[in-house]
């Protein structure tokens, strides 16, 4: 409804549309609305500790998405680049479920969660935190938190290019 208004209001305007400049001027405030929406949402992510959604992983091409799982939050594995060759391992990770178990702590952190390091074939216990607008920073560690390691996923906006196994 807004966006007919929103045309309404700039194409009857007469000519403004239709010049170089006008078409300039609309295309701007497109792009300006659409950034204030988008970001007005991330702010509210991270000013209540959502941790749900897309993230990039710290290797910068990896997508996890987080999302609720019954009483907790738990993640996915939806885009990654496939391995050359191993059609079978590629099918296996896609969809793999990466971490799970979080259940809502304060500060913006969820805790006693579980993340499997896939390059060390290994199941750690692991902590999310979203102090941070659009960043996640995700806590594994053994035994005890504070001799854990901390990375950093980014939030992921746009279209996510979703993995799909074969067959």
């Amino acid at each position: 409804m807004r966006r007919i208004a929103l045309q309404s209001l700039l194409f009857d305007r007469g000519k403004l549309a239709t010049s170089v400049l006008g078409v300039a001027m609309v295309a701007a405030l497109v792009f300006s609305l659409a950034f204030a929406v988008h970001h007005a949402g991330s702010a509210a992510h991270a000013a209540d500790g959502d941790a749900t959604g897309f993230w990039r992983t710290e290797d910068g091409v990896s997508i996890v998405e987080i999302r609720a799982c019954e009483e907790s939050l738990c993640g996915f594995l939806v885009s990654f680049p496939p391995i050359p060759g191993e059609p079978s391992l590629n099918d296996e990770l896609c969809n793999f479920q990466i971490l799970g178990g979080f259940k809502k702590g304060g500060d913006g952190r969820w805790v006693d969660g579980w993340i499997v390091a896939l390059e060390e074939e290994a199941v750690y216990q692991a902590a999310l935190s979203t102090a941070r607008p659009e960043r996640l920073q995700v806590r594994a560690y053994a035994e005890n938190e504070r001799d854990g390691e901390t990375v950093t996923w980014i939030r992921h906006w746009d279209p996510v290019r979703r993995c799909a196994p074969r067959g």
